[in-house]
């Protein structure tokens, strides 16, 4: 697995794969691996048609909100618990715990918390902000106060007790807090203009000076921490990520521009996940429909998406929702069906619908000297078969004129089980001045290419 960047499902491109030319008339696509995401495999299905909002893991359990109900879940599924209710059944919701305390905040509506072996409540403090965001750093819960600068602390290892006297005001810069994060030992600010690190210090909760950022968040929900660092979407639709008190961009012009041409992305939701050596930073945009996956060990971004999900029985954003690590097992939840998925690399399958695996290669030519394209071989791993003797087919399409419009499909076999010799080729694929290259594999199989051959 080691140096493997995932191939997107269904679009990936253009997918940055180095390129180099040999003395020769041959031309090699020098790929370092590319390899098919992990199917969804259902591990929990609470026939509730509604979102997974938020997952976390406390001490055992597993805690999920569907809709408006939360529910405790334990290593085997079937001990499912009902354990209270909230007033709203959609938006991103965010959990915490002391060890012991649960908290949950229902963005702008909101907060509850839960005590294993009672029900989840509503907080009746009358101190209790509106609030917006949640955090927990050093025994203490945290919240942001809707619409505000403003940061409140519960009493220490209690959710359920607050003084109105008891909060921070982020001053660096006159902007609304959007959302928090603790991250090793400082607690992290986001505003509409800047980002402010805290520290708990004697005298409470500081300002780290000379750490403040100036990017400022575009949504809440789309900060994630993982790999050491912090990743988030800025109010520019830039992604970055937070490394020693600096922020640089990750994502590409191109993503840039998807993200911008977006009636919002203030909506936007984002998770990490770390998986076969690889980790992941996750970012959806619902408005948009779309899923863009950095993967931080290659520093390469692929799209994910799932089939069919529209009314049109078109693709649409992936369906993870939101994702926790429990139980030795990647959960992550459908953000439509109420149902907790596996991220399982033996399943080759979304939820049991098809998953397309795709692969632009860059363009090849110059614009006006025409090539001709003798041969093109792909080296899948072979052998991966269907069940039942059948070759799973890949499909060649190409374009001429920068992705406006494509070839037909040439159809060539990847190998039947066993069969672990078998060459993918296409050959007499004509002239172009510049062309780029599609590979597309639909069938239920292991997807793994090493290289790519063009004579």
């Amino acid at each position: 697995m080691a140096n493997i960047p995932i191939i997107g499902k269904p679009e990936l491109g253009p997918y940055p794969i180095n390129m180099f030319f040999s003395q020769a008339a041959h031309k090699e696509l020098n790929l370092p691996g590319l390899m098919g995401t992990p199917g969804l495999k259902v591990y929990y299905d609470s026939s509730y048609g509604h979102p997974v909002r938020g997952l976390h893991v406390m001490r055992s359990k597993l805690y999920a909100v569907i809709g408006n109900r939360v529910y405790e879940i334990d290593s085997t599924p079937t001990g499912t618990l009902l354990i209270g209710t909230l007033t709203t059944t959609s938006g991103p919701v965010i959990m915490v715990d002391d060890g012991t305390n649960l908290m949950i905040v229902d963005p702008d509506v909101e907060g509850y918390t839960y005590t294993p072996g009672e029900n989840v409540t509503a907080i009746a403090d009358a101190d209790f902000p509106i609030p917006s965001f949640l955090a927990w750093q050093d025994g203490y819960f945290i919240v942001t106060e809707r619409d505000s600068g403003t940061f409140y602390i519960s009493t220490l290892y209690d959710p359920t007790a607050w003084d109105a006297l008891d909060f921070i005001t982020a001053e660096g810069t006159p902007d609304n807090t959007l959302a928090l994060l603790s991250d090793h030992e400082d607690l992290f600010n986001f505003g509409t203009l800047s980002i402010q690190p805290f520290y708990n210090s004697v005298d409470g909760f500081q300002v780290k000076q000379g750490a403040s950022l100036t990017e400022g968040i575009g949504a809440a929900h789309s900060i994630a921490a993982g790999d050491n660092t912090i990743f988030f979407l800025d109010k520019n639709g830039l992604v970055r990520r937070i490394s020693g008190y600096r922020s640089q961009p990750i994502s590409s012009r191109a993503i840039e521009k998807e993200i911008n041409r977006l009636a919002t992305f203030s909506d936007a939701i984002g998770f990490y996940y770390s998986q076969e050596g690889h980790g992941f930073y996750v970012l959806t945009l619902p408005t948009g429909d779309i899923t863009w996956v950095f993967d931080v060990s290659t520093t390469m971004w692929h799209k994910r998406r799932s089939y069919p999900i529209n009314p049109d029985g078109t693709e649409g954003r992936w369906r993870a929702n939101c994702y926790a690590y429990f139980a030795g097992k990647h959960i992550v939840g459908d953000w439509q069906y109420g149902k907790l998925y596996e991220l399982d690399f033996d399943t080759y399958t979304d939820n049991s619908e098809t998953i397309r695996c795709f692969v632009d290669f860059p363009a090849i030519g110059n614009g006006k000297d025409r090539i001709r394209h003798n041969k093109l071989e792909v080296m899948f791993e072979g052998g991966v078969g269907l069940v039942g003797g059948d070759d799973p087919q890949a499909v060649l399409r190409w374009s001429d004129d920068g992705g406006k419009t494509w070839s037909n499909q040439l159809w060539v076999g990847i190998g039947k089980i066993g069969d672990y010799t078998n060459r993918a080729i296409w050959r007499r694929l004509g002239a172009s001045a510049r062309r780029i290259y599609r590979i597309m594999v639909s069938d239920s199989v292991k997807v793994i290419i090493t290289e790519a051959h063009l004579n």
